[in-house]
């Protein structure tokens, strides 16, 4: 299987002009369908590299919600050997796929990402960290457990999650993560981004990691 490559890497005067045009597909995305983008504006070079730290040495990765591309770049930039991004927007699929050859992006609603990547490069089971810039909090509790179901069972038993939000909390309902044997910790702070962002990490907790 090819590895997927960065965008235009002969110079970085061509990266600048494709993010500024990956920029600009957003608003009008967002314009056309605003309650279909959970951002308010594309993710930021510095919250997409605090991202890609906290997915640490992790080479079997599920991106959940590429948008355009900005933190998949810093995956991508990282070296993530085996790469996967789900995101439900048609028009970012095919620009996802123009900005990153050899990127396998798959097409659908992520709280069925299970069955979406079974035969993918990163099957069910098989991940070390789920990335999501999924918008949460404006999720019925139900929904939002939903989708962290969907991400657990990507994963690897030693796996976690990696999730960006515009909340200084976690953004799940009050109590959720306990009740599914989940923890987490706000891994950092992004101010220079719009909105400032926290990236969390989620793990399952000791009682409930399978040996």
């Amino acid at each position: 299987m090819p590895r997927p490559t960065s965008p235009h890497p002969d110079t970085q005067k061509q990266r600048d002009q494709e993010q500024r045009e990956a920029t600009a597909h957003f608003y009008r995305e967002w314009l056309k369908k605003p309650m279909s983008v959970a951002a308010v504006s594309p993710s930021s070079k510095r919250l997409a590299e605090a991202v890609a730290v906290a997915v640490g040495s992790a080479q079997s990765v599920v991106e959940l919600g590429g948008g355009t591309g900005a933190l998949t770049d810093a995956l991508v930039a990282k070296g993530v050997a085996n790469l996967v991004v789900v995101e439900a927007v048609p028009a970012f699929c095919e620009l996802l796929r123009r900005r990153f050859p050899g990127l396998q992006v798959i097409e659908g609603d992520a709280t069925h990402a299970a069955a979406l990547l079974a035969g993918s490069r990163v099957p069910p089971g098989t991940a070390d960290v789920v990335v999501s810039g999924l918008g949460m909090l404006t999720r019925p509790r139900e929904e939002q457990q939903r989708l962290l179901e969907a991400m657990l069972a990507l994963l690897k038993p030693e796996g976690y999650i990696v999730q960006f939000t515009y909340s200084l909390f976690f953004p799940a309902a009050r109590g959720l993560l306990a009740e599914m044997g989940l923890e987490s910790h706000r891994e950092s702070m992004t101010w220079i981004n719009l909105p400032p962002a926290s990236v969390f990490v989620v793990r399952r907790a000791p009682s409930e990691a399978v040996a």
